[in-house]
């Protein structure tokens, strides 16, 4: 396969991980929301025993929602996915828009990481 046929592979570690969590871990733990356009986490303790442990070598849910935090994943406030995590770039059937998922360089300000996002 060639580099430019497959985007993805040029797509940061921790979404591409996520992503493939999203995929290929039961329902019942961490499960797309009915939209697709982000997630949520059904079994807190089943995720931080198991999925964290399995693909992050830690338990620590603190530690992975500084990841989320870091490349710019809010938490939904209204709608029928509060509660949930979205990302305008982090979409259920869009492996091509992975690359787009980008840790936010430490400096940025407020205004700067939510610049051009979609309003959640």
């Amino acid at each position: 396969m060639y580099p430019l046929a497959c985007p993805v592979l040029f797509s940061q570690v921790f979404p591409r991980k996520l992503y493939d969590i999203i995929g290929n871990v039961d329902d019942t733990v961490i499960e797309w929301t009915s939209s697709g356009l982000s997630f949520r986490i059904t079994n807190m303790e089943e995720f931080c025993s198991g999925v964290l442990m399995n693909y992050f070598r830690h338990d620590k849910y603190s530690s992975f929602l500084r990841q989320l935090n870091l490349y710019g994943f809010k938490k939904v406030a209204k709608g029928p996915d509060v509660g949930a995590y979205a990302h305008p770039h982090f979409i259920r059937g869009r492996l091509d828009l992975l690359p787009e998922v980008r840790r936010m360089p430490q400096g940025q300000t407020n205004a700067e990481k939510t610049k051009g996002a979609r309003e959640i």
